[in-house]
């Protein structure tokens, strides 16, 4: 994914997240197939110096996106998920998981994992 960018509907701003699923064939910006305009699900891990616009500016260009169904905010420091889901025109519903027994249930890949699956092989320093 490190080389894939996204190309949201405004056409000025690209971006490279964390995660990108796409249903069906992706939709490239040109004929060198280095920027896609179509993901179902996009995923970012925050950190502190991303958080704040990864949830904000970042997803509000996301949110143009008419094929995006869900976005997911992945906290690197504790057990914590945001998944926001498009429930309607302009509605996105916000579910917060935060707990290891909690389960992510992602519709638009239909999947399921727990966060204790989720967060496996990671060592948080503030426990």
């Amino acid at each position: 994914m490190s080389d894939m960018k996204l190309l949201p509907p405004d056409g000025e701003n690209y971006f490279y997240p964390d995660v990108m699923v796409i249903k069906g064939e992706p939709r490239f910006t040109n004929e060198k197939q280095t920027a896609v305009t179509n993901p179902c699900l996009i995923a970012e891990i925050l950190s502190n110096s991303t958080e704040g616009f990864d949830k904000n500016q970042k997803f509000a260009f996301y949110r143009t996106i008419p094929e995006l169904k869900e976005y997911i905010l992945i906290d690197q420091e504790d057990y914590r998920v945001e998944l926001y889901r498009k429930v309607g025109k302009n509605q996105w519903l916000l579910t917060e998981l935060m707990s290891q027994e909690d389960v992510l249930t992602l519709e638009s890949v239909e999947v399921e994992i727990s966060l204790a699956d989720l967060y496996k092989r990671v060592k948080f320093t503030n426990k």
